[in-house]
């Protein structure tokens, strides 16, 4: 079921409703769901509790060794901080992203953070009406 709600919630995120997917995980305390509810919060104009959740995904993955949480944590955590008006700190941690991003032995992560990295997320970080 974690699975089948993770998919549906990322799904969810990307076609722009982010609130609906934060619905779905509210009750997911499994640790690869984090990545993704940071997403949803910030994109749901919450970048302080994405700043948060990420931070300490990042932390948590990098002390497990969980290279691809990590960097898709860092990427996310780098965004909020963008959104937070933290530019020197969010461009450290995009930077940081992308050095995993590129250690890794395909590209997974590598997309997303030059994705996130060109987004403005200053212009987003407005809570919803």
């Amino acid at each position: 079921m974690h699975e089948v709600r993770t998919a549906d919630a990322e799904r969810l995120v990307r076609e722009g409703r982010p609130q609906e997917a934060l619905t779905l995980l509210a009750d997911d305390s499994d640790p690869s769901a984090a990545p993704l509810l940071a997403w949803a919060e910030l994109l749901s104009g919450h970048p302080e509790r994405a700043a948060r959740r990420a931070a300490a995904e990042t932390l948590r993955a990098a002390r497990v060794g969980e290279r691809l949480s990590e960097t898709e944590s860092r990427t996310v955590h780098a965004a909020a901080l963008a959104a937070l008006g933290r530019e020197r700190a969010a461009h450290e941690e995009f930077e940081r992203a992308a050095t995993l991003a590129g250690e890794l032995p395909y590209p997974a992560g590598a997309f997303t953070v030059d994705e996130a990295g060109g987004t403005d997320w200053t212009a987003r970080s407005a809570p919803p009406d």
